[in-house]
Parts: C-alpha cells; sequence; structure tokens
C-alpha cells in the first residue's frame, strides 16, 4: 500500500495526458507531483521534459545571507513559459552543496540573448532540486489559487 502511495506521489504526467496543455502540464508534474524531483538531479527533469526550455534565470545567493560561505554561489534557476496570455516562471531551488558559483556561470553566458542550450545543460544538470515552485501570471499580473480546468 505504502509503494502504491509513494508511486502515485512520483508519477510523470505526458503532454498527450494533458490534452497538451502547456499549463496543465506544468501544475501536474512540477507543482503536483514535484515530489519525483526533490532530490534528484535536473538532469532527471530535463530528460524527462516535453517542454522546450528557452529563457532562464540563475539566482544566487546575497551578500545577507547568514552562511558567509553561500555568498556568490547559486541557490536556484527559473524558466519562463509563455502559453497564450499567461506566463509560468518554474523556480528549481538546489539543494545542498551548493557548488556552482554565479561568476562562473556568467562567465559561460557570453552573449545575454543566448536561450538553454547545450552549454547550460552541461553546466546544471548535476544539481540536486531542493524544492519546485510556480509563479503563475496572467496578461503580466499575478494569479492566485489558479490550476488549469
Amino acid at each position: 500500500m505504502t509503494m502504491l502511495n509513494t508511486y502515485a506521489q512520483s508519477r510523470y504526467y505526458t503532454m498527450e495526458e494533458c490534452n497538451n496543455d502547456t499549463l496543465k502540464y506544468i501544475e501536474k508534474n512540477y507543482e503536483q507531483y514535484k515530489v519525483r524531483y526533490i532530490g534528484k538531479t535536473l538532469q532527471l527533469l530535463l530528460d524527462e521534459s516535453e517542454l522546450k526550455f528557452e529563457e532562464f534565470v540563475p539566482g544566487k545567493f546575497s551578500p545577507w545571507v547568514r552562511d558567509k560561505s553561500l555568498i556568490g554561489k547559486i541557490k536556484d534557476l527559473s524558466f519562463t513559459i509563455y502559453f497564450k496570455e499567461y506566463q509560468y516562471h518554474i523556480y528549481l531551488y538546489v539543494d545542498a552543496p551548493y557548488t556552482l558559483r554565479w561568476e562562473v556561470a556568467m562567465d559561460l553566458e557570453g552573449d545575454e540573448c543566448e536561450s538553454w542550450g547545450p552549454k547550460y545543460y552541461n553546466f546544471y544538470k548535476d544539481i540536486k532540486i531542493k524544492d519546485i515552485y510556480i509563479h503563475k501570471q496572467k496578461n503580466g499580473e499575478k494569479i492566485k489559487n489558479y490550476t488549469r480546468p
């Protein structure tokens, strides 16, 4: 019984099972069943995903963090997905140990307009996911308690 419950919590939903609705796909896999990815590497999420990740932003620990050894290290990675008048920002929070440095990530960037590609995948793929949060907007305004029908 416990195994069935664990399996149900970590199920992956295909785009087809979500009626080819990008936002429903995000809600199912990265909001409702995010436990599938918690403690796993970013590589698992990216390799499984049917989304086309393009726009991304790495976040770093601020100078005001209590543990000074974390300053300048990457704490999260966010991807923005656009679908009609909606924007979903997928925040992937990194789990310890925090090994990737902000400066190295910025040196990797080169052109600010670059979209997600193999060099970024290879740089970030081994980070472990601590948590996932979805920030939802419609026409540029934050929407709360919204779930696709």
